[in-house]
């Protein structure tokens, strides 16, 4: 999947994961697992995910300061 964070990243389909070796069990939980987190780019360092957990500290807090 190419995104503005990794641009380079290709995309996969259900059958390259076949061709992969993936069984069609593995490739479901993938799924599932894409469909709680569809926006990968947003996880791909573990910085970034500490710059969002600040971010969300931070709203949450102004939120209770302002109650």
């Amino acid at each position: 999947m190419k995104t503005l964070a990794n641009p380079t990243r290709a995309v996969l389909t259900r059958e390259d994961l076949l061709a992969e070796g993936f069984t069609t069990k593995q490739i479901e939980a993938l799924e599932a697992l894409k469909s709680i987190c569809p926006y990968v780019e947003f996880f791909d360092s573990r910085k970034e995910i500490e710059r969002l957990r600040f971010m969300k500290w931070m709203i949450t807090r102004k939120s209770a300061i302002l109650s």
